[in-house]
């Protein structure tokens, strides 16, 4: 609806809209320290999958740690490079998934997902 002001017409719109999710894609992906666990939740279907990114900064093997509750959801763990390159997936299976991968230097990124609401800790070591 408009309204005529001073020959200017005005209109105003209501903006409604669902709360955005904070970590749900990679581009807003949360920082994890190596050596350190980070406690979040899913709530499907608006806030389906979380992003991570860590940095390596010697060669060296890296182990992801998922664990989640409860434990009959299911939960896939994805791995990343900084172009988006998919490096490794694991699903869950009795409430946690792993990847145990050897990486160079440089940044990498870890996605989170399920279809069911879940509580989970994911650890980067």
């Amino acid at each position: 609806m408009g309204v005529l002001m001073g020959g200017v017409l005005l209109f105003s719109s209501l903006a409604v809209g669902e709360a955005r999710d904070a970590d749900g894609s990679r581009l807003q992906a949360r920082s994890i320290k190596l050596s350190s666990t980070q406690r979040d939740t899913l709530l499907p279907p608006r806030d389906s999958v979380d992003w991570r990114s860590f940095k390596v900064t010697a060669d060296g093997s890296i182990l992801i740690s998922v664990s989640h509750k409860p434990a009959k959801a299911s939960v896939r763990v994805s791995l990343t490079d900084a172009r988006g390159s998919q490096l490794g997936s694991a699903s869950s299976s009795s409430g946690s998934a792993s990847i145990r991968k050897t990486l160079k230097p440089g940044v990498y990124y870890v996605s989170v997902s399920s279809g069911d609401k879940v509580s989970y800790s994911i650890s980067v070591k």
